[in-house]
């Protein structure tokens, strides 16, 4: 049989496939630490399992049939690992991080700024749903400062918007 040759892909196909497949690591330690970390919880599961199976075994004083069904009947601790984030979307959230930190720091510089970012979005050509569902991200983002788990929750897109207005209102 003959191989049909391999499609030639362009640098942008390259590129996009490789946001889409290649994963990063949201364990959320450091590369060796997690390494480590995950054969450990594995190891612990393991090992409770058989700790509990040997308790079990000397409590108790069965024939072979009542014995495998009393160490089957055990329930094994569970823990899974969390998966791993496609780059792309790891690379989304750090530019939604940044463009929040960006944010706080103009509004707090001019109380005014959401307010004419509202009025840029509007004019750039958006629906008026999609200036409202991102203004609410960024108003909750602005008005709660101090809260480290609100972050912006913008597609790459409406985040390159609000970008380029930060850049043109310097």
């Amino acid at each position: 049989m003959k191989k049909t040759p391999a499609k030639r892909k362009s640098p942008q196909e390259k590129k996009r496939l490789s946001l889409e497949r290649d994963c990063r690591n949201v364990y959320g330690q450091t590369t060796g630490g997690s390494r480590k970390g995950i054969r450990r919880r594995k190891r612990w599961v393991n090992r409770t399992h058989r700790r509990a199976a040997v308790q079990t075994l000397s409590q108790v004083q069965l024939d072979a049939d009542q014995l495998s069904t009393e160490v089957g009947a055990l329930k094994r601790k569970s823990w899974k690992k969390s998966p791993d984030k496609p780059l792309g979307a790891m690379l989304l959230d750090d530019e939604n991080r940044a463009l929040g930190r960006d944010l706080e720091e103009r509004t707090s510089a001019a109380p005014d700024f959401p307010d004419r970012l509202e009025k840029w979005l509007a004019r750039s050509g958006l629906n008026a749903t999609q200036v409202r569902m991102m203004m609410r991200s960024v108003r909750a983002v602005v008005k709660d400062r101090h809260s480290t788990h609100l972050e912006l929750n913008l597609n790459r897109e409406e985040a390159g918007l609000v970008r380029d207005f930060l850049n043109r209102h310097a």
